[in-house]
């Protein structure tokens, strides 16, 4: 599954939302004008409506129509009380007020169907993130969990830094500390993708390779999203004209709009420039936009593979 399909899924749920929202409010219309009571006073009041604008528009007297307006607003409310309804339910219950379940708000994407691609993504397998908390992080150094815990609950109200690099060798924890910080921005409720290397990678061959409309559809979300969390990078498969070119553009755009990235890496400053070219890292070492986390430590891995050999 692709960016595309998470984009696909994600569309056709808004649509369903929509759908019933609108079906819903249809049903409950049609069950309440099947009762000849609810179909007089909703008559009268369209009556009224008129009567009291006619009114306001010659600068004249509404108040009787107001009155009148009113009491049969009254009625309207016992009636559909007695078919158990309400007048809140012949409208449209949307989920989103902002969009009404379209998906677009100001001509973007609308923060709930970017939660839906957050979800999407975070649920299938453009990532493998976990159910993991810093409470898991014990084995890493404190002072390091600590620092990305006071940065989780400051974000994004403070925004000094745009990129965290936090490397170290292979099994010292950096997966386990970039899940857990992605957790927490999701559970702040941040538009937030955690992904793979690979992954991402495979979404930049996506990307370079259509040529019909949808091809946005592949780096968009990666380029929108509040927080993005790209694990394990110098994994992934060097594709020419893709990887490095890609990935620049990625890291590049995302700091012209100040939206946090967090990548993490088993690779050293100078094998990084060497795999990816000194205009990426000096981006993602710059003291003035990015921190960089060295996480110090012997494999997390084989220590409880030891440990349980022992018990």
């Amino acid at each position: 599954m692709n960016m595309d399909d998470i984009f696909t899924l994600a569309s056709n749920d808004m649509r369903a939302r929509r759908s019933k929202a609108l079906q819903d409010a249809e049903s409950n219309k049609i069950k309440a004008l099947e009762n000849d009571e609810y179909k007089s006073i909703a008559n009268k009041i369209g009556e009224l409506t008129i009567d009291i604008a006619k009114a306001r528009f010659k600068k004249e007297d509404a108040t009787p129509f107001e009155k009148e307006y009113d009491k049969a607003i009254k009625e309207e409310a016992k009636i559909l009380s007695k078919l158990k309804l309400t007048k809140q339910d012949l409208e449209p219950q949307f989920k989103c007020t902002l969009c009404e379940d379209k998906g677009f708000s100001q001509n973007k994407h609308c923060s709930c169907f970017n939660e839906l691609i957050s979800f999407y993504t975070n649920r299938y397998n453009l990532n493998t993130l976990q159910p993991i908390s810093f409470n898991d992080c014990k084995e890493i150094d404190p002072k390091i969990v600590e620092t990305m815990v006071k940065f989780t609950k400051e974000y994004p109200e403070k925004r000094k830094f745009v990129n965290i690099l936090i490397a170290g060798s292979v099994g010292v924890g950096k997966t386990q500390l970039t899940q857990a910080t992605a957790n927490a921005f999701l559970d702040k409720g941040l538009y937030t993708i955690f992904t793979t290397a690979s992954s991402l990678n495979s979404n930049f061959l996506d990307y370079h390779k259509c040529f019909n409309d949808n091809k946005n559809q592949y780096l968009h979300h990666f380029l929108e999203c509040d927080v993005l969390v790209i694990d394990d990078l110098g994994t992934e498969p060097m594709l020419n004209n893709v990887t490095k070119e890609y990935l620049l553009m990625l890291i590049s755009e995302r700091m012209l709009v100040r939206k946090l990235t967090i990548i993490s890496t088993n690779l050293t400053a100078d094998e990084l420039t060497y795999r990816y070219g000194e205009r990426l890292v000096s981006r993602l070492l710059d003291y003035h936009t990015s921190v960089s986390i060295q996480i110090i430590g012997k494999d997390l891995r084989l220590r409880s593979k030891n440990k349980n050999n022992q018990e």
